[in-house]
């Protein structure tokens, strides 16, 4: 009877393993957009703050093209304007850099998107020292804390996982 119980305590143990969501689905969240049908997956945001300014980061995809994957970038402060082209600098760790041009429609709120498909494998393998994102009058750099950049990287991971489930 105790081997009995045992063995039932282990097979239910294991049950409850298999249906806890893992730490990837937590940082994921699912969106349906009913006005163009597609659903979206973003992940969890980032947000760090400087004396001056923050930023807010976050990734994301759509299911009517599952190979775009996009970074999200929000800045808060004075004169965010960003225009159509604006230019992104990335500086990794390791003192790589990395030059991309921003995809969103010119706004004043300081939203800037970028498509990093062909950049995947650097961004699934470095982590993030610091982000400039030029607006229509400035630059503005935000650097990452260690924390915050590895987890925009384990989301990056989580993200492309899913993509391929």
């Amino acid at each position: 009877m105790k081997m009995l119980t045992l063995l039932l305590c282990f097979i239910s143990s294991m049950c409850m393993a298999q249906n806890t969501p893992s730490l990837c689905d937590k940082t994921l969240t699912k969106e349906f957009d009913e006005i163009d049908g597609v659903d979206y997956i973003y992940t969890k945001t980032i947000t760090v703050r400087s004396q001056q300014d923050s930023a807010t980061f976050k990734l994301g995809y759509g299911s009517a093209n599952k190979t775009n994957v996009y970074f999200i970038i929000n800045f808060k402060g004075d004169n965010m304007c960003i225009d159509t082209g604006n230019a992104i600098y990335i500086l990794f760790n390791d003192g790589t850099r990395l030059e991309l041009t921003g995809e969103s429609q010119k706004n004043c709120l300081g939203r800037s998107i970028v498509t990093i498909d062909s950049k995947l494998s650097t961004f699934k393998t470095k982590k993030i020292k610091a982000i400039r994102v030029y607006t229509s009058t400035e630059s503005v750099d935000v650097y990452l804390p260690d924390l915050e950049s590895s987890g925009l990287t384990f989301m990056l991971n989580c993200l492309c996982n899913n993509i391929n489930k």
